[in-house]
């Protein structure tokens, strides 16, 4: 497709035209490989991420996000941009990719800054676990679940998070796990309990 706008007015006027996402999408997605100024490229890549949150493309989204976070000015609009992408990442269940967002703005902050987007990397992955539990995609959920029960979690959050990995554990049949999970000390008071 041929892009002969330049400035964001021209963009503006030019999207009010089109009526559908999908073809919005694909006009901006060659409008960001154009030449084009630096106020129209922030405007459209902004409208993009928009549109692939709507059409729910998250692993998109969070890609455009992390290309916006690498060329931002400030630690604070860094940090707010990688912990969104990554959280997006997540909710695509690409649990890897959203880690390895997390370690790239982790890389770019000092020791306090550090804390906080641990903090929200914690957040964002238990946001979605949480989200899978309750629509039933609890296979799935236990994925997140074993990478927050080795992370340092608020008191209240431990058992919540430990009951339903053992829940699943149970359902799944993957009894090795569950008996590492509640802990060596039940596992040999079984083997005695059985053998005797």
């Amino acid at each position: 497709m041929r892009i002969l706008e330049k400035s964001k007015e021209e963009f503006v006027n030019k999207l009010k035209t089109m009526n559908t996402p999908l073809i919005k999408i694909n006009y901006i997605e060659d409008a960001l490989k154009s030449t084009i100024d630096l106020a129209a490229r922030s405007y459209l890549g902004d409208i993009l991420t928009d549109l692939y949150i709507d059409m729910k493309m998250f692993d998109k989204a969070a890609r455009a996000l992390t290309n916006k976070a690498g060329v931002a000015m400030t630690f604070k609009e860094k940090s707010e941009l990688y912990s969104r992408a990554g959280e997006l990442m997540a909710k695509a269940q690409r649990l890897e990719d959203s880690e390895s967002i997390y370690v790239k703005a982790m890389r770019e902050a000092t020791e306090p800054q550090q804390a906080i987007i641990k903090k929200a990397m914690k957040n964002s992955w238990l946001k979605v676990a949480d989200e899978l539990w309750t629509s039933g995609r609890k296979s799935t959920a236990i994925i997140f679940y074993e990478r927050l029960i080795k992370m340092h979690l608020d008191g209240n959050e431990k058992p919540v998070i430990k009951e339903r990995m053992l829940e699943l554990y149970k359902n799944m049949r993957r009894y090795s796990e569950m008996k590492m999970l509640q802990g060596i000390w039940l596992f040999s008071s079984y083997i005695i309990n059985f053998a005797f």
